[in-house]
């Protein structure tokens, strides 16, 4: 009788130390789930914070070439409002309306030589500065 009181006992005690090991298991897999999931969320943020980042950009852009054209439009325009406008359609890859207004700068240009080179080699502005 000791015999099968000690086997019920023996049993029962690692029944109750399987359900311990399958809860610490679950709890890992939870944890585990957890993390793949903050993962998940933290790479979607990045992803909307960068594409609303390009939009917000792109506004800008359109927003200042509007206004720029506009003032072309009137006819009152300076040569620095000319490459700003140039400048703007590079930003943008209109480079065949960008050559123009550039073009355009160069010859309404009143200044210093050595800012001319500003207007001729837009693109070396990004790579200097």
């Amino acid at each position: 009788m000791a015999w099968l009181s000690f086997a019920q006992t023996a049993q029962a005690s690692e029944g109750t130390n399987l359900n311990m090991v399958y809860e610490v298991g679950e709890l890992f897999e939870l944890g585990i789930q957890l993390s793949y999931l903050l993962i998940l969320l933290g790479l979607l943020g990045a992803g909307t914070f960068f594409v609303i980042r390009q939009v917000l950009v792109r506004r800008e852009l359109d927003l200042s070439a509007k206004d720029l054209q506009e003032q072309v439009r009137s006819g009152d325009a300076s040569a620095t409002e000319y490459f700003e406008l140039g400048a703007v359609m590079l930003r943008r890859k209109f480079y065949p309306a960008a050559i123009k207004y550039l073009q355009q700068a160069i010859q309404k240009w009143d200044r210093d030589e050595q800012d001319l080179a500003q207007v001729r080699y837009p693109q070396l502005l990004g790579t200097i500065s």
